[in-house]
């Protein structure tokens, strides 16, 4: 839809404004990582997949995972989510690619609410003072140990989805804050990036 491309193109070009040094610098974009033969609780085999940036400078190599969908106060209220999925791709990259990971790292190339207050001024010093406040690129530890407790935790998804269990939350989860001490309801920062939500209706509830 129109709205939906605008977003998209500002995210693009606010990505380029704040973070062009890095992005210069990206040295294989779109790398597709694959851990393949994973077996389920209810041993279904499966295959994990992601898609991260790859920068190499000298002999240090960066690990990134850009989040179209994610601003960065929200990124940083609750890193929890992108820590695990982050831990099982440099898992992937470290251990089936054999090559070392010296950082890895979001990008929430989704506006914050600041940033966005200060482009619907159209002011363009309150703009560019917005856009250096913005820290889109959040650190994410390494931790050993950590990928086995994810992937049981994916594979009972994957056995939810075969065994066809799509029950949606109940609509006083969607009316409570998406992350601890956060300000925004679940059902809007969770379930608008679901495809299903105009069929849920827990949805339909809470938009009611």
């Amino acid at each position: 839809t129109p709205d939906v491309k605008a977003a998209a193109l500002e995210q693009v070009l606010l990505y380029w404004r704040r973070l062009r040094d890095l992005a210069e610098r990206v040295t294989e974009t779109e790398v597709r990582l694959l851990l393949p033969d994973q077996r389920s609780p209810a041993q279904r085999r499966y295959t994990l997949e992601g898609i991260v940036d790859i920068v190499r400078e000298d002999e240090s190599t960066v690990m990134y995972d850009v989040k179209t969908y994610l601003d960065a106060e929200a990124a940083r209220d609750d890193v929890t989510p992108h820590f695990r999925q982050l831990n099982v791709y440099a898992h992937i990259w470290q251990t089936l690619r054999e090559h070392a990971l010296d950082r890895v790292a979001v990008i929430a190339t989704r506006p914050t609410r600041g940033l966005r207050h200060a482009l619907s001024t159209a002011d363009a010093k309150r703009i560019d003072a917005a856009l250096q406040s913005w820290q889109p690129v959040i650190d994410v530890e390494v931790q050993q140990g950590i990928v086995d407790e994810v992937m049981t935790d994916f594979g009972c998804v994957v056995d939810a989805i075969e065994d066809r269990h799509f029950a949606p939350p109940s609509v006083d989860v969607l009316r409570a804050s998406s992350r601890p001490g956060g300000r925004v309801a679940f059902g809007t920062d969770v379930c608008l990036n679901c495809d299903a939500r105009f069929s849920c209706s827990s949805y339909r509830q809470f938009v009611l």
